[in-house]
């Protein structure tokens, strides 16, 4: 799962950086969408990947 969540969050790095890097950051609409959704799902992933931190440390611990 760990690996899983690694993974999305390259992947939504490379997403963020993409416009730059592939150069089509000329194109507002296209370079805010890659920004605006990318940067939600990484902090999804990222309070998902906590979330499930969490509820295992507690499980564990009973």
């Amino acid at each position: 799962m760990k690996l899983r969540g690694n993974l999305n969050a390259l992947i939504g790095l490379w997403f963020i950086i993409a416009p730059w890097a592939i150069g089509y950051s000329d194109q507002s609409g296209a370079l805010w969408s890659s920004i605006v959704f990318e940067s939600f799902k990484l902090l999804y992933h990222y309070g998902a990947m906590t979330n499930l931190a969490g509820i295992h440390g507690k499980i564990g611990s009973l």
